[in-house]
């Protein structure tokens, strides 16, 4: 599943899922980062392997690798 989102840069953000747990945001120059679950928590990561965080959604996860960009 992907989902599209406009970045900072006007570049396409797209969500992929390489596996199963694991999300993977990129544009169609940059990879920006990902997130994955742990079953109760989602952890961030940038695209420099640098922690972003743990939450409690996918969704709070994935906004701040956007975020971080």
């Amino acid at each position: 599943m992907s989902i599209v989102a406009d970045t900072q840069d006007d570049q396409l953000l797209t969500w992929s899922s390489p596996a199963e747990q694991l999300w993977v945001a990129s544009t169609p120059t940059s990879y920006l980062g990902m997130v994955e679950s742990t079953g109760d928590m989602f952890i961030a990561t940038g695209p420099h392997s640098e922690a972003l965080g743990s939450f409690g959604s996918l969704n709070a996860a994935r906004l701040a690798v956007y975020r971080a960009q």
